[in-house]
């Protein structure tokens, strides 16, 4: 994995925010303000390939589409 973007709801799905890789956590990381609400997202592998965590939590969009979930 050379690089991992994420993709929400918090700007309309519009911008790939880049992520920075901590070699002590082995975790991608990046730090995004939200205003309160709730906003499903994704990871963008090397620019191409879009995931969900498994390990965060889940929900379908009206799409069926499966996106990680958080409330703010």
């Amino acid at each position: 994995m050379n690089s991992v973007q994420l993709v929400g709801s918090f700007d309309n799905w519009e911008m790939k925010h880049g992520m920075s890789y901590d070699h002590i956590t082995s975790m991608w990381f990046t730090t995004k303000d939200l205003v309160k609400g709730k906003y499903t997202y994704k990871y963008v592998i090397n620019g191409k390939i879009w995931k969900i965590n498994e390990e965060e939590n889940v929900e379908k969009d009206k799409a069926g589409n499966l996106n990680n979930v958080i409330i703010s």
